[in-house]
């Protein structure tokens, strides 16, 4: 697991990045539980279905992490 930590307009959140397993209700997939301040932290899943890919889903996890922080405050 691999985990971010980012700051945007002084609010702190991160986004830990876990490979998903092969089940019987989905591919294997990369997801980021995306926790930010005054927002129910949630799972997102980063679309990235090959684990060898590990720097494009950090990219998206670190994109969708400051896209939320930039958001935090709103309502």
């Amino acid at each position: 697991m691999k985990t971010i930590t980012l700051t945007v307009d002084g609010h702190t959140g991160t986004a830990e990045i876990k490979w998903i397993a092969e089940n019987q209700w989905s591919v294997a997939h990369y997801v980021a539980f995306v926790s930010v301040p005054f927002k129910k932290s949630q799972t997102q899943n980063l679309f990235v279905y090959d684990k060898e890919k590990i720097a494009e889903a950090i990219d998206k996890a670190r994109n969708y992490l400051e896209m939320t922080l930039s958001r935090c405050t709103l309502v």
